[in-house]
């Protein structure tokens, strides 16, 4: 997500995510069988214009913002839907955050 966005990406590591192991059966993901694992969501979709979303070297912050906020934040939503990342797998029915957090893998 981090390279189609052009936004940062970022893992929150605590001891208790670390030092544990489990057993996980991933045999009824169809998903991951695939060698295609992600989808990349057409540009009409994502809204990203033609230069692009990175940073470039003569953009002072306010242009790095203002793209942000009228870009790589609807590339971020398209990219999570077309993805089905924005769904619940652990504690359904339990109150939610305000906050947005995106889990992946790779």
């Amino acid at each position: 997500m981090s390279r189609f966005t052009g936004l940062y990406v970022a893992i929150k590591v605590t001891s208790y995510t670390i030092d544990t192991a489990a057993s996980v059966d991933l045999a009824h993901l169809e998903r991951l069988k695939s060698p295609e694992l992600i989808t990349l969501p057409s540009p009409e979709e994502s809204g990203v214009p033609a230069q692009g979303l990175n940073i470039r070297s003569p953009d002072d912050w306010n242009t790095q913002e203002a793209r942000m906020y009228t870009h790589k934040l609807r590339a971020a939503v398209a990219f999570i839907r077309a993805n089905n990342l924005n769904r619940v797998v652990f504690g359904a029915g339990l109150p939610t955050p305000s906050t947005v957090e995106v889990i992946e893998k790779g």
